[in-house]
């Protein structure tokens, strides 16, 4: 990937999301399970904390999201293992923006930093964005797998003195008003051991994060200290799958980065 000026994705991508793409270039990744976090604690205003409904995810299956819950907040709001999908799109990025570049998920085209800063009842995974990667990772038995196929992550401030909110805008409505129209240009395909799953979206509410330093060389907007942003992205949670191997797939299309297939190779012992 690169940060250099790209044609805008078509005439729905207004002037202001075209820069939004500029300055995020190298963030657009296609996951599988985490790619970027952050260390810093989540704070108070995630998505999915009131009225959450807690599902049984059965073990190598796609979770269910046939609760019932308010229309267009199932996604969100599904509950696994004590937290909705919200917070935990919000931990995978929480880990991968406190990773240092030359071990992140981002540049990471053999799999090999799989396990950095990895903890708790779920596992994340993620792959580089363009062309064709096979991905091996060790995982331990027992945990799920948060695998978003194509996410999306909006951070501020930014150097760039014209990405504001608008006057009496929030600044959680002005980065989700920038980040979903990306999103939705994806196309995604997800496979388990051959079988389809379902691809579920998800955008999660204002969060706070801390990214390391060295980021700022894919994130112009990253500061190293605290900072608030916005994810968006699709994504499948795969319930603890049995010892032994098992192949996720994960295809990505988009206007302007074009294609990508990333297939993971995961050793569950």
């Amino acid at each position: 990937m690169t940060t250099k000026r790209s044609k805008p994705c078509n005439d729905a991508i207004n002037s202001r999301q075209r820069v939004f793409l500029r300055r995020h270039l190298r963030l657009i990744s296609l996951y599988v399970v985490p790619s970027f976090c952050m260390v810093v604690a989540l704070g108070p205003t995630m998505a999915g904390t009131n009225g959450t409904t807690s599902v049984r995810m059965p073990a190598g299956k796609s979770a269910s999201l046939s609760a019932s819950a308010r229309p267009g907040d199932s996604q969100a709001r599904l509950v696994i293992l004590g937290a909705s999908l919200a917070e935990w799109t919000q931990r995978f990025w929480n880990r991968f923006m406190s990773i240092p570049v030359n071990v992140s998920p981002a540049t990471d085209k053999t799999g090999i930093q799989c396990g950095i800063n990895q903890s708790g009842p779920v596992w994340f995974l993620g792959g580089p964005l363009g062309g064709t990667n096979t991905l091996s990772c060790t995982i331990p038995a027992g945990k799920a797998i948060l695998a978003p196929a194509a996410a999306y992550f909006n951070d501020y401030p930014c150097q760039d003195p014209s990405f504001e909110p608008a006057a009496g805008q929030t600044l959680e409505d002005f980065l989700t008003q920038g980040v979903t129209p990306i999103v939705d240009s994806f196309s995604t395909a997800v496979e388990l051991d051959g079988s389809p799953l379902k691809v579920h979206r998800v955008t999660a509410g204002l969060q706070s994060f801390t990214g390391a330093k060295d980021i700022v060389s894919i994130d112009a907007c990253v500061t190293g200290s605290p900072q608030l942003a916005v994810a968006d992205g699709k994504y499948v949670l795969i319930g603890p799958l049995s010892p032994g191997l098992h192949i996720l797939r994960i295809r990505i299309e988009h206007p302007v980065f074009g294609s990508t297939d990333n297939t993971f190779r995961l050793t569950i012992k």
